[in-house]
């Protein structure tokens, strides 16, 4: 539980420390707009093919705790 919050914390001041709160609200997704601000944006399509990864290992997760 330790690392999941620290975790959190750390992303969230790496947001804080990079993007202004205007950018933050002007944004759609702001994993993105960080990731763009910070690798490159040759790189901007691999937060979202991260995020699906994780959706499709939580649903295996799910679905294999239900049956």
């Amino acid at each position: 539980m330790v690392t999941v919050i620290s975790v959190y914390l750390v992303t969230n001041i790496s947001y804080l420390a990079i993007l202004t709160p205007t950018q933050m609200l002007q944004s759609t997704a702001v994993a993105v707009t960080f990731a763009e601000q910070t690798i490159s944006n040759a790189f901007q399509w691999l937060v979202p093919v991260l995020i699906s990864i994780s959706v499709c290992g939580t649903a295996n997760g799910i679905a294999l705790s239900m049956s």
